[in-house]
């Protein structure tokens, strides 16, 4: 989902067309954010672990 919303943004881009972004683009947009947030978050836990882990 997240991946062809982008590359349908990217054509649009591209081929000089530039909509103005409706309601649902603005909430991918969001939700893209969040998940984004959520998976550098969960990066940086996972990594604190391990090294947790190492120095016992």
């Amino acid at each position: 989902m997240e991946k062809s919303h982008k590359t349908k943004e990217h054509e649009e881009r591209a081929s000089g067309i530039c909509p103005e972004e409706s309601e649902v683009d603005q909430a991918m947009e969001e939700i893209i954010q969040l998940f984004e947030d959520h998976d550098r978050e969960n990066e940086k836990l996972s990594t604190k672990r391990r090294r947790k882990q190492k120095k016992m």
